[in-house]
Order: C-alpha cells, then sequence, then structure tokens
C-alpha cells in the first residue's frame, strides 16, 4: 500500500507476484524490474537499486537472512496454489502418495520439514494436522 508513482519492486519473471505487480502496482506508476532469479531481485533491494521485492512469502523468509537488513513485512494473497500430477493408469501411486502427505501432516513430520527449510513461516492451514 505504501509503494507508489516514482516507486520500483523487483520481481521474478513467470511467477504470479509479477502478475500481481503488472496487475496492482504498474497502473499506481511502480517501476516493475523482473529478474531471472529471486536473490538478485533481494540483491538489489538491499543495494538500494529497488524499493520492494514481491516474492513466494516462505522463501522469502529464507532469502532475507541473506540479505540484512531487508526482511518480509507484508504477505500478498495471490491465490496461488501447487499440485502434484499422475499418470491416469497410475491410481495406486496416486493414493499411495496421498496416504503419505496424510500421514506426515498428522504426525507432525510435515511440519519440522516446514521449519527446517522455511524457518519463522507458519505451516499453511490446509497442511495442518486433520482433527
Amino acid at each position: 500500500d505504501q509503494l507508489g508513482k516514482g516507486d520500483s519492486v523487483g520481481v521474478q519473471k513467470g511467477t504470479t507476484g509479477k502478475v500481481w505487480a503488472e496487475e496492482n502496482l504498474q497502473p499506481k506508476g511502480v517501476q516493475i524490474r523482473t529478474y531471472t532469479a529471486a536473490p538478485d531481485a533481494f540483491r538489489d533491494l538491499q543495494a538500494g537499486r529497488v524499493d520492494a521485492v514481491i516474492n513466494d512469502e516462505p522463501a522469502s523468509a529464507v532469502i532475507v537472512t541473506d540479505f540484512p537488513p531487508t526482511k518480509v513485512v507484508q504477505a500478498i494473497d495471490t491465490n496461488e496454489k501447487y499440485a502434484l500430477a499422475f499418470a491416469k493408469d497410475t491410481p495406486n501411486l496416486l493414493a499411495a502418495v496421498n496416504q503419505a502427505l496424510l500421514d506426515i501432516m498428522n504426525d507432525g513430520t510435515y511440519e519440522k520439514i516446514y521449519a527446517k527449510y522455511f524457518p519463522g513461516a507458519s505451516v499453511p492451514e490446509e497442511f495442518q494436522p486433520s482433527t
């Protein structure tokens, strides 16, 4: 909400963050700078070449540790979802993967893995243990 005309934001090529910035910030006069890799955008943020970076929140929580004093200050909901695809003729594989995911969500393994790779970020609600 604080970015406006004359400000610049770094985004990674091919991401929903880039689309969001183009739809929501560019009309306000914010310059969009596109990067191949997110750490390059954070490097420019640290150097003062951009005013902000829009990137996936869990990844950003890790990346900012390499670029002090940058920090994650706001989350933007882009309704982004991820999926696994399986061939139609592999229903047993699909069932096994679904069960394995349920098992690790319910026994706390998923939360431990998530904390290892995304320190400080909360496990999304849809991946919390079922009650």
